[in-house]
């Protein structure tokens, strides 16, 4: 028969697992819906290679060339593009990779970018692909989204570029 000791033990280790599983369903579950690199509002620091001044506002596209969840929000970032230009935003890719390889990247995949830039050229670093973030001349965050693009971020980013 089990002493008081071992009693109490094992109780407490099936509390305690309880407790970390509860915790990790929960932030799994109440995560939010549309994951964001840079919060509205916060500004990047870009160096002049990026060009903000340029135009009213930017789109940074980040890939990479090797990304799966890259190559599968493709559609999406091909309209969220196509609108950007005709609200008149530049499109930058910025990638971790050779400018030239990810310029060739999104042009297999019929996006056009303006400008193709390493991280440390264009000051924008950024530690999640796909993202798109969507900035002000002066280097304002108005919106990002981050993680394989599905419907919801292509109606963010649309409705962002339609009312900024």
């Amino acid at each position: 028969m089990p002493s008081f000791l071992e009693k109490c033990a094992n109780t407490f280790l099936m509390v305690a697992c309880v407790v970390v599983v509860g915790e990790f369903a929960y932030r799994h579950v109440k995560s939010s819906p549309i994951p964001r690199l840079f919060n509205p509002g916060q500004r990047v620091e870009a160096k002049p290679a990026l060009n903000l001044p340029g135009t009213s506002r930017t789109l940074i596209v980040a890939t990479s060339s090797t990304c799966q969840f890259c190559l599968a929000s493709m559609p999406v970032y091909r309209n969220v593009v196509d609108a950007a230009r005709r609200a008149g935003a530049q499109v930058v890719a910025v990638c971790g990779e050779a400018p030239e390889v990810n310029r060739a990247y999104l042009s297999s995949n019929g996006i056009s970018a303006d400008r193709a830039l390493s991280q440390p050229d264009s000051g924008v670093l950024v530690s999640q692909v796909p993202s798109l973030i969507l900035v002000r001349r002066d280097g304002t965050v108005v919106d990002s989204w981050s993680g394989q693009a599905d419907s919801a971020i292509e109606k963010a980013a649309l409705q962002s570029l339609a009312k900024n």
